[in-house]
């Protein structure tokens, strides 16, 4: 029953038609959130402003409350919690409602508060094509850190320099390790820094109009430029691009590996599959047809014949995961009118006999294809 209600609420979140209205929803509510930032503080000390607000924001804090408590009973329990986009949809719920309730929350932690502005960010699970492209940028983070770490321990190093050749005459830039630190960042971001920060300190007209070019400065500048902004940070795009590129190849190839399965699953499942699972470890012919001989008597309830009410009705109260739900279509599959038997019932033999065979044909059908299993990587 539970397995049931569980497939019905699963086709029911996961059509396209009721994603596409979520979907919808995130973006009104966005719309709202930018509508709330562009208003003054004129209106916003209106009571009815207040109280719209607060009202569309109850509203959309419940059908995502409702949408996340789907989406928990679809992938109950592990396979909810194995997928991160799932983690922070809950993180957002669970501050939304804190929000709307208005939970005294520690000084620390109120800024979470306006963590529901990231409620938009949920649109990159609602579309696949989004959902791919956000996969590949944070499967690709990780590799790039190694780079990244190299760019900020040459930039660290360059900033403990300037600050010890470049404090007296111009604190504002290199006062201590933290504004060297970002006055270097500006250098390799290339945000105006020869203006602002190397011209002053390279450059220097006295009072005769002579040029003085300081040239240790000059060095300075020329060298952290062409490693750290021309090199490194091209470096660190180079390699994000090709994890990246790496990264979506392998989402194609899980995407044809799954749709293949799915495809195989469909053309060759049966429904007594997880009957036909649990004989995989009996070893023996003779184990395999006491087993099977048992499993008659139970279905027969101790009878010598089998009919269709006592099998559909015996497999449906067993214990197998998933449930056994036999059709008169599977009864007549397994039936089969070879022999002049009865159609409305199966003696014990042909059952074994029955069963023997599809027992084989499942050992032979376990290996799924490799769809993928002819293509060459290089790691």
């Amino acid at each position: 029953m539970l397995d049931l209600l569980k497939k019905r609420i699963s086709r029911f979140y996961y059509h396209d038609f009721v994603q596409g209205m979520f979907a919808l929803t995130i973006l009104a509510n966005f719309a709202i959130n930018i509508v709330e930032t562009c208003l003054t503080d004129e209106y916003l000390a209106q009571q009815r402003v207040v109280n719209g607000l607060w009202m569309s924001d109850m509203v959309f804090t419940i059908i995502f409350t409702l949408e996340l408590v789907l989406n928990v009973l679809c992938n109950w329990f592990f396979p909810f919690w194995k997928d991160g986009w799932n983690i922070f949809d809950f993180i957002v719920v669970l501050f939304s409602i804190f929000a709307l309730l208005e939970v005294n929350l520690p000084s620390e932690l109120n800024v979470l508060r306006s963590i529901k502005v990231f409620r938009a960010a949920r649109l990159f699970a609602k579309s696949k094509d989004l959902k791919k492209i956000m996969n590949g940028i944070l499967a690709s983070l990780a590799p790039v850190l190694n780079t990244v770490f190299i760019f900020l321990l040459v930039t660290a190093m360059f900033a403990v320099i300037g600050k010890q050749l470049f404090y007296k005459d111009y604190p504002e830039n290199f006062f201590n390790f933290s504004v060297a630190m970002f006055s270097m960042y500006q250098v390799a971001s290339g945000d105006g820094w020869a203006g602002d920060i190397a011209r002053p300190i390279v450059f220097h007209w006295d009072e005769n109009g002579h040029l003085t070019i300081n040239s240790v400065a000059y060095t300075f500048f020329i060298l952290y430029t062409v490693f750290a902004s021309l090199f490194l940070l091209n470096v660190v795009v180079a390699v994000l691009l090709d994890k990246f590129t790496q990264s979506q190849s392998y989402e194609e190839d899980q995407l044809e590996r799954k749709l293949a399965l799915s495809s195989w699953a469909v053309e060759n499942y049966n429904s007594l599959d997880p009957l036909l699972r649990s004989l995989v470890c009996i070893d023996t012919r003779d184990q395999l047809e006491r087993t099977l001989g048992n499993l008659f008597k139970i279905l027969a309830d101790r009878g010598s014949a089998l009919t269709f009410a006592k099998m559909h009705m015996g497999l449906k109260s067993l214990p197998f995961v998933p449930r056994i739900y036999f059709t008169v279509d599977d009864w007549d599959s397994l039936h089969g009118h070879e022999g002049g038997t009865d159609s409305n019932s199966m003696s014990c033999d042909y059952f074994i006999e029955s069963l023997d065979r599809l027992h084989h044909q499942y050992l032979r059908k376990r290996s799924p294809p490799h769809p993928a299993s002819d293509k060459c990587y290089c790691i």
